[in-house]
């Protein structure tokens, strides 16, 4: 996972052109990479350990943060669903079919956000 050029950018220079109001930019939280596959998605030979899955998920997000702010943009919303959904049981029981720890998942979104 490396972060190369700017993601969203070039949509927030659009959306700005043709507003005269705030404009607002949402994206998905880190998290969203991990848990719609879990742990098992991630290939240990670019990532035997999950820290440096992390530090580089880290690293692209604040990048991509910085090229939104470069262009502009004051207004920044990160979303994340996953982190709510790991409260209902069906999700808890599901993470727990494909291998991971629930607890450990909820850990790492609150460590990693």
């Amino acid at each position: 996972m490396r972060w190369s050029a700017p993601i969203y950018a070039d949509h927030f220079r659009f959306l700005r052109s043709v507003t005269k109001r705030t404009p607002k930019v949402t994206i998905p939280s880190p998290i969203i990479l991990h848990f719609t596959s879990g742990s098992a998605a991630i290939r240990k030979g670019a990532y035997p350990d999950m820290d440096l899955f992390w530090a580089d998920i880290v690293d692209a997000y604040q990048k991509e943060m910085n090229s939104l702010y470069d262009a502009g943009c004051r207004y920044l919303q990160v979303d994340d669903p996953p982190m709510a959904t790991l409260c209902n049981e069906k999700f808890q029981n599901m993470v727990k079919a494909r291998g991971d720890d629930p607890r450990y998942l909820l850990n790492e979104c609150i460590l990693n956000q």
